[in-house]
């Protein structure tokens, strides 16, 4: 699947890398393609089980982006219960503390 979506990314672009990736044991794929009229554009993908996450970076030489792999590089998925889990136990509320006795006045 990850292939199919890098080559709907990159139709009519030329490639010019592609590497697979990983994060944290999600399979992912890292790349890079060309258009005609110069853009450059840089691809993060990753696959965790049904879903599909994917970071486009698109810049050329009179729009750069300083940052590019700054940004690729901090994306992390946030694992969430299925949906029908129950949630986790939450401890009960506590009560606010007694407010202290004030000397006489």
């Amino acid at each position: 699947l990850l292939q199919t979506m890098r080559d709907g990314v990159v139709r009519d672009k030329k490639l010019t890398s592609d590497v697979p990736i990983d994060l944290y044991s999600t399979p992912g794929r890292a790349f890079t393609a060309l258009d005609k009229d110069g853009w450059q554009y840089a691809v993060h993908q990753f696959l965790d089980g049904s879903r599909l996450y994917q970071l486009i970076v698109v810049n050329n030489k009179d729009h750069p982006a300083a940052r590019t792999e700054q940004f690729l590089n901090s994306f992390r998925i946030l694992k969430t219960p299925a949906i029908g889990t129950p949630a986790p136990a939450q401890p009960p509320p506590q009560a606010p503390p007694e407010p202290s006795p004030q000397p006489p006045s």
